[in-house]
């Protein structure tokens, strides 16, 4: 947990530092990627439940 990295070099650390700047970013990608698929998800939920309103008005008006 960063317990070693006293034991590095500058140019070790730099290393290490690229690949977690490499790491966050395929996960703040990943989280975008889920997020939006779940907005898509609820908008659709949305329209299906806008509908369902719609028919059990007409259908009990």
């Amino acid at each position: 947990m960063g317990d070693s990295l006293s034991a590095l070099s500058v140019k070790e650390l730099k290393q290490v530092e690229n690949r977690l700047e490499k790491a966050i970013s395929r996960i703040r990608s990943k989280k975008h990627e889920l997020l939006l698929a779940e907005i898509e998800n609820l908008q659709k939920r949305e329209i299906e439940l806008d509908n369902e309103s719609i028919y059990l008005r007409t259908k009990y008006s």
